[in-house]
């Protein structure tokens, strides 16, 4: 049907599409282009309570919220 240029081409494609895209996320303007900028806010993210006194008040507090 498509005969030994087609797949070729498809070769082609398969073997430089991928390698293209590690190029360009790989590119150092990349970086700082997208990943650079998305600094998170330390108070903006989520702290996991370590203590047993904190877990405590917590679940002390949603019990109250819940009733």
């Amino acid at each position: 049907m498509g005969g030994p240029n087609l797949e070729l081409f498809k070769f082609g494609v398969y073997i430089f599409f991928p390698v293209a895209v590690m190029y360009y996320v790989g590119s150092p303007s990349f970086y700082e282009k997208h990943v650079k900028e998305t600094k998170v806010r330390a108070e903006k993210t989520h702290h996991p309570l370590t203590t047993r006194q904190d877990i405590m008040a917590e679940l002390e507090k949603l019990q109250a919220k819940k009733k």
